[in-house]
């Protein structure tokens, strides 16, 4: 018999900066905040961030709580994507995310 919500997918419960947020300082972290124990390699592999300088390193807070830094501040003036690919991204259990999803903000220096 299988235990109470091995089979459930996770879900991101939050993503910081919020989607559309606009003036985030250049120097922000992401944070996401999954509803699961995660697979921190797999979950790695699938998250994809563009938009302008890229270059991050994964920090794991908790086995639910990721945080992105950026290796040098962000884009000043640009739309930054984070996407989640639901064929990568998965728990701890081997349970993908249900669908793909996509997240976007605005660095300082856009009107």
């Amino acid at each position: 018999l299988a235990r109470n919500g091995e089979f459930d997918r996770p879900t991101i419960m939050n993503v910081s900066p919020a989607e559309n947020e606009r003036n985030v300082n250049p120097n922000t972290n992401i944070e996401i905040l999954f509803s699961q124990a995660m697979d921190k390699v797999k979950t790695e592999q699938g998250i994809n961030i563009s938009g302008g300088e890229a270059n991050v390193r994964f920090i794991w807070k908790s086995d639910f709580l990721l945080q992105i830094q950026f290796k040098t501040a962000m884009t000043i003036g640009k739309r930054y994507e984070v996407r989640f690919d639901k064929n990568l991204v998965k728990d701890a259990r081997g349970n993908f995310l249900a669908e793909n999803k996509l997240t976007y903000f605005y660095t300082t220096g856009i009107d």
